[in-house]
């Protein structure tokens, strides 16, 4: 799992621009986080680090949500819902979005308890995981002694800031923007010192009426709040993923038990069933941070209660780890079942592998060279050891004519939830295609190549026929292939040993779509 930053936002633009940015990424379906930034360039005619805070904006207003185990974007019901609205009801929907948003909550609810307006510093002292690394704020009294002693005042108003004081300042400006928070003017004064800041805010009344809709008490339709499990830690921070698994399994646990008294005992014991813990201190300080992003928990005595609705995007967990060992088991079990020219420990190595995700993809690779090569009976050379720039293998058919021989570009995929061909590895295995396919023809004399997939299971639509069709309009030439799940991949191998032919076995290879087990039924 790629280790990276969302749910908080510095220097991205005005919320105005996301419906087109959104409106982008639909024609698109799924897209890496490279591609997404670049279509956000494209889209606005802004650099690199600007495009990616808009990416992490999106992401954190769930128009766009991020799919861990594909490492890409995918555009949500409310994404779609943006691209298609009008004037009229834009505002509404990016109003919805921000308050399902816990540090804008967590804004309007400072602002609405303050008697008198507040600073961004006073903000960032209460917003999210302050203390931590990648939460650090000046702090006021520390800005106005900055002020009063610097000849540069200006400099100091416009450029003084820590990375909360940002994160304080952008949430607010969003809230402007949809008018529910105003800037307000404040005298700053400490042990003598003065001084002014341009990042002074108040709340609106319309601000009072959107804060009290996030606590469920008006008849509007509640509002579900949005948090990720990238949010709950900086990736600065040491100890960061078991902050993240920590934090997200509470708030996992208190989602579960919705409106229910919990104790710390009762809380860690969960923790500690999902091979995680707390002590009390921690559960604590933990309790106070959640609070501080922005979420309705209470502490009512010794026990803590979620007062709200949360969507957690969170990784798999234990239950989902069950789910998948026992897809596991139920395909091992079927393999061995509808084969008999293949050794069962060889079934239950590559089935697990495959499922592995990043744990095992290498021996998976491994293993696969070793099922095509050894098994089925191809020829072929092991690659893969060049960051994304080779498939894993090339594998060949040399027949006694020259025209019956061909070749593979094979590339295996360990994924627990299923591969979907998004646009990192669509992208990467076109330029397979165009380096490999020569490679193919002028070192081996294999004249003719398929590319060719196989993962623990194939979860796309069309996305194979759309891939074909794209190499198509790359390279002005017809590029065939197909995709395989490693169940099936077995039962060819076991049904090939009985039939052995080539030929055959080509006109599957280059099905273009996913080869099923009904297609190798019928040819073995």
């Amino acid at each position: 799992m790629a280790n990276r930053t969302f749910g908080w936002i510095q220097d991205a633009g005005k919320l105005s621009n996301l419906k087109g940015i959104v409106s982008d990424f639909i024609q698109y379906g799924r897209m890496d986080s490279l591609a997404s930034q670049q279509s956000i360039s494209l889209s606005l005619g802004i650099g690199r680090w600007a495009n990616e805070t808009y990416l992490r904006l999106c992401e954190a207003l769930n128009f766009v949500q991020y799919d861990r185990e594909y490492d890409d974007f995918v555009v949500t019901d409310l994404g779609r819902e943006l691209s298609q609205s009008g004037k009229d009801n834009e505002k509404s929907i990016l109003t919805e979005a921000l308050l399902s948003y816990p540090p804008a909550c967590r804004v309007l609810q400072l602002l609405r308890d303050s008697p008198e307006p507040l600073t961004k510093f006073e903000i960032a002292q209460k917003l999210g995981f302050v203390g931590e690394s990648g939460f650090l704020t000046i702090g006021l009294n520390n800005y106005i002694k900055m002020y009063h002693n610097s000849k540069d005042k200006n400099k100091i108003k416009s450029n003084k800031e820590s990375t909360l004081d940002k994160y304080a300042r952008m949430i607010a400006n969003y809230l402007i923007e949809l008018g529910l928070v105003q800037k307000a003017t404040k005298n700053l004064k400490y042990d003598g010192f003065e001084a002014q800041t341009p990042h002074t805010y108040q709340i609106t009344e319309r601000g009072i009426q959107a804060y009290t809709k996030t606590l469920g008490k008006s008849t509007s339709k509640k509002i579900y709040k949005n948090v990720s499990y990238e949010m709950l830690a900086s990736r600065s921070q040491i100890g960061n993923k078991i902050l993240r698994m920590r934090r997200a399994l509470i708030l996992d646990i208190l989602n579960q038990k919705k409106n229910q008294l919990l104790s710390y005992e009762k809380i860690n014991e969960y923790l500690l069933k999902n091979n995680s813990n707390i002590s009390r201190a921690d559960f604590i300080s933990d309790i106070a941070k959640l609070q501080n992003l922005g979420l309705l928990i209470e502490i009512i005595g010794d026990y803590i209660v979620l007062k709200e609705n949360i969507n957690l995007n969170i990784p798999i967990f234990y239950m989902q780890d069950e789910i998948i060992k026992k897809e596991i088991k139920n395909n091992i079990n079927y393999v061995i079942d509808n084969t008999k020219n293949l050794d069962q420990n060889l079934i239950e190595k590559i089935i697990e592998q495959s499922f592995s995700g990043q744990k095992y993809c290498k021996e998976f690779e491994d293993s696969i060279f070793e099922l095509y090569n050894k098994v089925i009976g191809f020829e072929g050379i092991k690659l893969g050891g060049v960051g994304n720039r080779e498939p894993d293998s090339l594998m060949w058919y040399r027949a006694s004519i020259d025209d019956d021989s061909y070749g593979l570009i094979v590339d295996a995929k360990a994924y627990s939830k299923g591969f979907r061909i998004n646009t990192n590895s669509s992208r990467q295995m076109n330029d397979y295609i165009y380096t490999f396919a020569n490679k193919l023809q002028d070192e081996y004399k294999i004249n003719r190549s398929y590319y060719h997939w196989v993962s623990s299971k194939y979860v796309g639509n069309r996305d194979i026929e759309n891939f074909a069709e794209n190499v198509r309009n790359m390279y002005s030439f017809e590029s065939k292939g197909s995709i395989v799940s490693i169940s099936n991949a077995l039962l060819l191998a076991d049904r090939f040993q009985i039939h052995r032919d080539f030929k055959k076995l080509e006109s599957l290879i280059a099905i273009q779509r996913e080869i099923l087990q009904k297609d190798i039924e019928i040819l073995f």
